[in-house]
């Protein structure tokens, strides 16, 4: 018998004891034999909940569970041991306590993911790839290459031809028909200059199938901001009527940035040049996405270029004849290369009206005559005329009157476009010398500049006396600051929307008092910071002990200290001609009162200053724009490529020498640099000048320093680029638009180090300079 039925028994037993007396052993031995006969019963239900149990004391705390957050760091930072970092596109662990990032103490990291800390992009025209190398994070390189497509190239010089590769000089089109394509079997050429005669009319052709049955246009409407098109098969077009037209964006240009540049920062209104064309910023820092819509405005596209656009395809039409253009079409008429804008039946170049003339002289016979008039103490003077061509006009000459006492002095043109609405100032004629012999005499210089209709320009004459330059040098250091005059020996330069302001203490810092020599700046002057940028001076004044100067151009330089050279022209007495109130009877020809420096919101006047210009009146169709000026490009030789206005230098060299100083005489070139230069005579027009240099140096802690001059010398632009490791190839380049007026140019890139220590290869350093108007 099991436990539980003697359990049961004992509780039945006593049961009965209770209730009988439980006196009779019998009554026990009787349930024992019934209950071992007795079968197992039927499982009871279950019976009611019990009462809760007591409430146990409080448990151990638990271990808290592992959590990975990673902090992202760099620079001088404080990390505890066994800390998990990001850095530098990668995840660290630090094996130790350390103050710097994974970049600065590389010894107490290691790093757990590898990501990608930066890439760079290197064009190898040898090869036409694209390399793209990827520094990771734990210090490796990854490299891919892609294939370059075909583009524009300026100089066939050093670089593999592809198929479709083309050049163009104003004159000829040159398109690489294969791969690897030599000059001349593997080129077509398209003569640009020269209109063929009229071909014979061709047969008449077989005729051909067919064709299916045309659709047509069964019902047109309009609803709010769409067109409706029912067509003749049923289908029913919509057109959003916000997008008919092509991109006008409401943002102003403010600045062409020259060709885009990932590492820069752009603002609204910059304007940048990529392979695929020329967009515009609308809004600050736009980043890189340029078919961003809402970030970058397409201006124009390029044509057969990866990516690239128009807002209607190029179609070349070879030499213009009489007939209809659509819109997008180029021809060529009478050496001007010209774009419809819509289509048209108009002549697409401009064509001369009349000879040239001289707007002074209203009749021949009635020239200015002149009254001599004086400034006396004067450093400079500024005459100005304001001219409105309400029609289209080439100007081919600037002229001026020559009182004998300016014969030997020096003198310089400018010419302003818009000036009281979106100015925009040109050099029209370098400074010059006046010549001998020519007082009291019209002396005409060459000018070869295209005016639309509807132009307003401000033509802008300086004289500055035969005292000549005087000069005088002190050394002060440069900062870049924004409030506040600077203290001695300091000169500050503002910035935002005020960097044509430079505020200069009248001790250097020497602690002389320089005050007697600075007070002798005036308009016209120039300051020079040595291994910086040249200014000159708009407007001066003096507060106490501090100078504040309005300057041209508006660019600040690195700070420095340096040693700066101011130069001003002696005083002396400049004579000058006025015909007064000879312009009444005249329109589109108003002038200003003689004064030391420009002002384009002077009150105007209606005398005639001594001078004035030659110009030939054009008549000009609105269908057609300008892609490129007649007589842009002078052919010389037999061959296209013989006529290009090209110019070109390059080099390679090893610098190990120990001295690390830019030379005082760009003539004299030591072995610690490397320089490329172009010197050479060009014809008045609009030129892209570039540079571009490919370099390395064996360290972390020095520079390639890489400055350029567009004045052989006397002033310099200046860039530097640091290595992440010895092994890095840096490269350079940069391309913008040079407006040149006929003659001589000296342009000169230089290459050197920061620091004299260590090695600098210089693989390539190239400069050209080529025409594009």
């Amino acid at each position: 018998m099991d436990k539980s039925k003697k359990s049961l028994i004992k509780t039945i037993a006593d049961l009965f004891k209770t209730e009988r007396e439980r006196t009779d052993d019998k009554i026990y031995e009787t349930v024992i034999e019934t209950v071992d006969k007795m079968s197992p019963g039927m499982k009871g239900e279950p019976g009611s909940p019990g009462e809760p149990g007591a409430t146990g004391s409080p448990g151990e705390p638990g271990t808290d569970r592992i959590a990975i957050a990673p902090r992202r760091i760099a620079g001088d930072v404080s990390v505890e041991k066994n800390e998990l970092v990001y850095s530098q596109g990668g995840l660290f662990q630090a094996i130790r306590r350390s103050d710097g990032d994974p970049e600065n103490d590389p010894g107490s990291y290691e790093c757990v993911i590898s990501g990608v800390a930066e890439v760079e992009f290197t064009e190898q025209w040898e090869t036409r790839t694209l390399d793209v190398y990827a520094r990771l994070s734990d210090g490796g390189i990854q490299k891919a290459s892609f294939p370059m497509g075909p583009r524009f190239l300026k100089s066939v010089a050093g670089v593999k031809i592809i198929e479709g590769d083309w050049l163009y000089n104003g004159k000829h089109l040159l398109i690489a028909e294969t791969d690897d394509a030599v000059w001349p079997d593997g080129w077509t050429d398209i003569n640009l200059s020269i209109k063929g005669e009229q071909g014979s009319r061709g047969r008449r052709g077989v005729p051909g199938d067919q064709g299916a049955r045309g659709i047509g246009i069964a019902d047109i409407g309009i609803e709010q901001n769409h067109i409706i098109v029912e067509l003749t098969n049923g289908e029913i077009k919509t057109l959003n009527i916000d997008y008919v037209g092509g991109e006008q964006p409401e943002q102003p240009i403010k600045s062409y940035q020259g060709y885009y540049d990932k590492d820069s920062t752009y603002i609204a209104g910059d304007v940048v040049t990529t392979a695929s064309g020329l967009f515009l910023a609308l809004v600050n820092d736009p980043g890189g996405d340029l078919l961003d819509s809402e970030r970058w405005a397409k201006m124009l596209g390029t044509l057969n270029q990866p990516g690239g656009f128009l807002q209607a395809p190029m179609v070349w039409r070879g030499a213009w004849r009489a007939s209809e253009y659509k819109t997008s079409e180029v021809v060529t008429d009478e050496g001007w290369l010209m774009i419809s804008n819509t289509k048209t039946s108009d002549r697409a170049a401009p064509q001369p009206t009349g000879g040239e003339f001289v707007p002074s002289s209203l009749e021949p016979l009635f020239p200015p005559v002149f009254a001599p008039q004086s400034f006396a103490s004067a450093d400079i003077i500024t005459i100005v005329q304001r001219y409105t061509f309400a029609n289209a006009g080439m100007i081919n000459g600037f002229r001026y009157y020559v009182p004998p006492s300016l014969e030997g002095s020096a003198m310089r043109v400018s010419v302003v476009t818009d000036p009281v609405g979106n100015p925009n100032s040109a050099i029209m004629i370098p400074e010059f010398t006046i010549p001998t012999g020519v007082g009291d005499q019209w002396v005409t210089k060459d000018v070869n500049r295209f005016s639309p209709a509807n132009q307003v320009y401000d033509v802008v004459m300086q004289i500055l006396p035969t005292a000549g330059e005087i000069t005088f040098t002190g050394d002060w250091d440069y900062i870049q600051d924004n409030g506040g005059d600077p203290g001695a020996g300091q000169i500050y330069h503002n910035g935002g929307g005020n960097t044509d302001t430079i505020y200069i203490n009248e001790t250097d810092d020497a602690a002389a008092d320089r005050s007697a020599e600075l007070d002798l700046l005036s308009a016209g002057s120039s300051i020079v910071m040595t291994g910086g940028l040249t200014w000159q001076i708009d407007v001066i004044t003096k507060t106490g002990g501090v100078y504040t100067a309005t300057v041209t151009p508006a660019s600040r330089a690195g700070e420095q200290l340096t040693t700066f050279a101011f130069t001003y022209y002696g005083l002396g007495t400049i004579d000058y001609f006025t015909d007064a109130a000879f312009f009444t009877a005249a329109t589109g020809i108003q002038s200003f009162a003689i004064a030391a420096v420009y002002d384009p919101l002077t009150a105007l006047t209606s005398d005639c200053q001594m001078m004035d210009l030659v110009v030939q009146g054009y008549a000009e169709s609105p269908d057609w724009d300008f892609m490129s000026v007649a007589g842009d490009v002078s052919a010389s030789g037999s061959s296209a490529l013989d006529s290009m206005d090209y110019q070109f230098d390059s080099l390679s060299a090893t610098v190990t020498d120990v001295s690390n100083v830019w030379p005082v005489d760009p003539d004299t070139v030591g072995v610690d640099q490397v320089q490329v230069r172009i010197q050479h005579d060009v014809s008045g027009g609009l030129y892209q000048f570039g540079l571009s240099t490919t370099a390395q140096i064996n360290a972390t802690g020095n520079s390639i320093e890489t400055r350029f001059s567009l004045d052989g010398g006397t002033s310099w632009e200046q860039q530097e680029k640091e290595s992440k490791d010895g092994t890095d190839r840096l490269f350079t380049d940069y391309l913008f638009p040079l407006p040149l007026d006929a003659g001589p140019v000296d342009l000169i890139v230089q290459v050197k180090k920061e620091n004299a220590a260590n090695t600098l290869d210089v693989f390539f350093a190239n400069v050209w300079l080529t025409r594009v108007k």
